[in-house]
C-alpha cells in the first residue's frame, strides 16, 4: 500500500509552519518571521525522537511502491550495526573493538558514500549542460553504488550479519 504524499506524519522540522510573510522577504517584518521560522525548525527537529523521525520517514519511502520494504530493510540493518557494536564492546573481547569508528565496521564506506555524492554531481552537471550521454554515464555510476548497497544489506540480513 501507498501512502498520499498529502498524509504525513508532521514532527521534526515538518512540524513548525511556514510563516505567513513567506513570498514577500523584503520588510523587515517578513525577514525577521523566516529567521524565527528557521530557528524553530532546528529546534523542532532537534527534539524529534528517534521513533517520531522513523514514523515520519517511513510513511515518506511509503509513498513509493515497495518503500516501505526497503526502508525497513535499510534501518533493520543499520539498526543491527550498532546492536551488534555495543554487544561486541561489553562481550569479553571488548578491548579489540574499543575505538573502531563506524566507517570501520560497517558495510557503509566512505567509498560508496563518496561515489553517490560524486555521481548526484555529474548528473546535475550533465542535466544543465542538456547531455544526455553524460547524464546516462553518471546515472549507471549511481545506480551501481546503490546496487551495491543493497547487495550488502540483503547478504547482511541473511547471513545475520558481516563479518
Amino acid at each position: 500500500m501507498t501512502t498520499p504524499l498529502t498524509w504525513r506524519p508532521t514532527t521534526g522540522a515538518d512540524s513548525v509552519p511556514y510563516p505567513p510573510m513567506f513570498d514577500d522577504l523584503e520588510s523587515p517584518e517578513a525577514r525577521a518571521a523566516w529567521a524565527r521560522y528557521l530557528i524553530d525548525s532546528r529546534e523542532a527537529a532537534e527534539c524529534e525522537t528517534a521513533d517520531e523521525a522513523i514514523v515520519r520517514c517511513r510513511a515518506e519511502a511509503d509513498y513509493f511502491e515497495g518503500g516501505a520494504d526497503r526502508f525497513e530493510l535499510v534501518l533493520d540493518t543499520l539498526t543491527d550495526a550498532i546492536d551488534r557494536h555495543v554487544a561486541d564492546l561489553t562481550g569479553p573481547e571488548a578491548e579489540k573493538w574499543r575505538g573502531m569508528g563506524f566507517e570501520e565496521s560497517t558495510f557503509v564506506g566512505f567509498f560508496k558514500t563518496d561515489t553517490l555524492v560524486h555521481a548526484h554531481r555529474e548528473m546535475g552537471d550533465a542535466w544543465d549542460r542538456l547531455d544526455r550521454d553524460a547524464f546516462r554515464k553518471a546515472a549507471a555510476k549511481f545506480a551501481r553504488t546503490l546496487a551495491d548497497l543493497a547487495v550488502d544489506m540483503r547478504a547482511m540480513k541473511s547471513e545475520g550479519g558481516a563479518e
